[in-house]
């Protein structure tokens, strides 16, 4: 701006004060980066904000407008976003985390319709809730685990309970908050459940005989992922199964048995080693063993 050093001040104003500037400067015959301090800190939640600013340089006593930015998009995090590769347990290839405008978007926008009133949220169980409902949408058993560099497509084509957890944890590390951890939680015929950090099969009976869940829709699973998060002295399993019984549980007595009956009705004893979409399972007929209360 020329003539030099002439003193102004250049003011951004919107609605909000948190996304209002101003800042001082002495004129350049040049190009000039100009340093703006908003007239409030912004809330401690993590949110979505779109936002309007209308422009006006101060100059001896003279407004001028300036112009006019409309629908600015800003993107809050709960601290600097982790973009560290996930390791889902069993599979032995680490997927890709980076940071990108469309998945900041879709975790800004899961937290936000889960506030009230679209007011953010600010407590990490809180934040993680939000997300874990919002991955219920994309439940999708066939899709099973995406490969490399691909977690994140599940959240387009669907993913089964694996895939799930593993992208809440995913989406808790770019919105900046470390810590949890998946972990599987299978059924028990005398312990109700019990929990493990790698998927594969569990406890048997004659050899061949495995102890299955059974969901509400007649379906069977050898385990339950579920992204564990200790937070503010509370743990709780944000389970990754069918988004219809999906839940979370803060239970202190039995935290993986409210998990594993939050999600599916009872506990059978099944043959065959696994339970695969479209491969046939049989009914043991035994039911002398005892089940979970």
């Amino acid at each position: 701006m020329e003539p030099a050093d002439l003193p102004f001040t250049l003011v951004g104003s919107d609605e909000h004060d948190y996304f209002s500037f101003t800042g001082d400067e002495d004129s350049e015959a040049a190009f000039e980066d100009i340093y703006l301090t908003a007239n409030e800190t912004l809330p401690d939640v993590v949110n979505k904000y779109s936002f309007d600013t209308a422009w006006t340089l101060v100059m001896f006593g003279n407004y001028v407008a300036t112009g006019f930015a409309t629908n600015t998009q800003a993107y809050v995090t709960y601290d600097t976003p982790n973009e560290s590769l996930i390791n889902v347990a069993g599979d032995g290839t680490p997927k890709n985390n980076q940071l990108t405008l469309s998945r900041i978007e879709w975790l800004t926008t899961a937290v936000q319709n889960a506030s009230t009133e679209g007011v953010g949220l600010g407590d990490k169980h809180d934040i993680a809730d939000a997300i874990h409902d919002k991955l219920n949408e994309s439940y999708n058993i066939p899709m099973g685990t995406p490969s490399t560099n691909q977690l994140w497509k599940a959240v387009a084509v669907g993913g089964e309970c694996r895939a799930l957890a593993s992208l809440n944890m995913a989406g808790m590390q770019l919105l900046g908050i470390a810590g949890g951890v998946v972990v599987y939680v299978y059924p028990d015929a005398d312990e109700g459940s019990y929990e493990e950090n790698t998927p594969g099969q569990h406890k048997t009976k004659d050899g061949n005989k495995h102890l299955q869940f059974n969901d509400k829709d007649g379906e069977n699973s050898v385990y339950e992922a579920c992204y564990k998060l200790d937070a503010g002295e509370v743990t709780k399993y944000y389970a990754g199964g069918d988004g219809t019984f999906g839940l979370y549980t803060d239970d202190p007595a039995m935290p993986c048995h409210a998990v594993a009956l939050g999600v599916f009705a009872s506990t059978e004893w099944w043959t065959g080693l696994y339970y695969m979409p479209g491969v046939s399972v049989y009914h043991s007929d035994e039911d002398d063993w005892p089940l979970p209360p």
